[in-house]
């Protein structure tokens, strides 16, 4: 079974630090939106970190963060 366009992981943001990746991300958890956190996990210590959403949720995260 195919998995359902809405299931998809999208990227909403990228971030250098994570002390301020976590703290979008615990906003996001705090409003019951499901949200990840990915790096690079290389040596480089410029590594983008990722702050990943399902599609489904992808407004109401971006309307979150923006407040």
């Amino acid at each position: 079974m195919l998995p359902d366009k809405k299931d998809k992981l999208v990227t909403i943001e990228f971030f250098y630090d994570f002390l301020i990746a976590n703290t979008a991300r615990n906003k996001l958890r705090d409003q019951k939106i499901p949200s990840f956190l990915e790096d690079g996990n290389s040596e480089n210590s410029l590594e983008e970190i990722e702050l990943k959403v399902f599609l489904k949720d992808l407004k109401a995260a971006y309307k979150i963060l923006s407040e």
